[in-house]
C-alpha cells in the first residue's frame, strides 16, 4: 500500500500497487487499482491490458474484451494485445474472431510464441490440423524445450493421421517433462495404447 500514500494523484502508483496485489492473489483488487490508473491516465495500455487479462481469467469476458480493444487502439499492431483480444474471443466461443486476432498477431511477429501456440490451437478447433502442425512446428524452434508444445504438436499430428510423429513428439515430452509433471501418466497411457 506504501506507493499510494506517495502520491494517490499518480497512475504509475496505482499501476504499481495493481501489480502487487496481482501477484498476492488479490485480483480484485488488482483490477481495482488499475481501473483507478486508468481513470488517471485513461491511455495507459499497460494497465488497460494488464486489467484486461485479469477480467478474463475471472470469467468477465466482455469488460476483458472493452480493456483489449481500448489497449489496441493505442497499440494497433501489438502481436500481445491481439493474442490476448484472441484469448477472450476463444473463451466466448468465438472461434473465427480468435482466429483471426491470432492470425494478425502472427501477421504483426512471425516468431510471437504465445500467437503461435493459440492459432495453432484455434486451428485445430476449426479442423485445420495441418496448419496447427505447422504453427506447432515454428513454435517448437522457438522453444525446443517446451514439452506443452510438444504434447499439442502429438494431437495435431495424431489427427493428421501420423501417428508415428505424434509417438516421437510423446516420447520426446517425457524425456522434457519434470517427474512430478502431473500429466505424465497420460501421455504413458497415450505411448502404451498406440504400441
Amino acid at each position: 500500500d506504501e506507493p499510494i500514500r506517495l502520491d494517490a494523484s499518480r497512475a504509475a502508483s496505482w499501476y504499481n500497487r495493481g501489480i502487487a496485489r496481482a501477484a498476492k492473489g488479490d485480483r480484485d483488487g488488482a483490477i481495482a487499482d488499475y481501473g483507478e490508473a486508468i481513470r488517471l491516465d485513461p491511455v495507459y495500455e499497460d494497465a488497460l491490458a494488464n486489467r484486461g487479462a485479469l477480467r478474463r481469467d475471472a470469467g468477465d469476458l466482455d469488460h476483458a474484451l472493452e480493456d483489449f480493444e481500448r489497449a489496441l487502439r493505442l497499440s494497433p499492431g501489438s502481436a500481445a494485445l491481439l493474442t490476448d483480444r484472441g484469448l477472450v474471443h476463444a473463451k466466448k466461443g468465438e472461434h473465427a474472431a480468435a482466429l483471426a486476432d491470432f492470425e494478425a498477431a502472427v501477421s504483426a511477429d512471425a516468431g510471437f510464441f504465445p500467437a503461435l501456440v493459440n492459432r495453432a490451437q484455434a486451428r485445430g478447433e476449426t479442423g485445420d490440423w495441418p496448419g496447427a502442425v505447422a504453427d506447432l512446428d515454428r513454435a517448437h524452434a522457438i522453444r525446443p524445450r517446451s514439452y506443452e508444445v510438444l504434447v499439442q504438436r502429438a494431437q495435431a499430428r495424431r489427427a493428421t493421421g501420423d501417428l508415428p510423429g505424434a509417438l516421437d513428439d510423446l516420447r520426446r515430452t517425457l524425456e522434457l517433462a519434470p517427474p512430478d509433471w502431473p500429466h505424465r501418466a497420460i501421455v504413458e497411457g497415450w505411448i502404451r495404447s498406440a504400441k
